[in-house]
């Protein structure tokens, strides 16, 4: 699940003048996508991206993998408000979207949203911290 809700978003991002790389899945059928978050967070690693979107039904299984992998604070966003204070709150750089939830106008909103915000730093740095120390 999630391919057709990833299609989609590239066009959502193209038309936002956001350029991204596929790193998979390209097909639609049923997939193991362990792979596909493995390469997007190499990706990152590799200062080849600065974000991350991935999709699966319910968001929980990307999400859970992303955060196991060094360097990513995954995120599982379905709103505004999740969108905004992944990024605002938690400086989120991997964002889990479920497309059992999320519709591409959903997903267009959350883009748009993404693009104007930024970390507030400050005692949500000091969580951050203390998160990160613990991995």
């Amino acid at each position: 699940s999630g391919f057709i809700l990833k299609q989609k978003a590239k066009m959502i991002l193209e038309q936002n003048g956001i350029s991204y790389v596929d790193f998979g899945s390209h097909v639609s059928k049923d997939c193991d996508y362990n792979e596909f978050v493995v390469q997007a967070a190499k990706g990152m690693k590799d200062k080849v991206c600065d974000y991350t979107l991935g999709f699966c039904r319910t968001g929980q299984g990307v999400n859970i993998l992303a955060n196991h992998l060094s360097g990513i604070r995954a995120a599982l966003v379905f709103d505004d408000y999740t969108a905004e204070y992944a990024i605002r709150h938690n400086c989120a750089n991997f964002f889990s979207i479920p497309e059992k939830y999320v519709d591409w106008k959903q997903l267009d909103k959350m883009i748009k949203i993404w693009k104007k915000s930024t970390f507030d730093g400050g005692r949500h740095m000091t969580r951050m911290k203390k998160t990160l120390e613990a991995k």
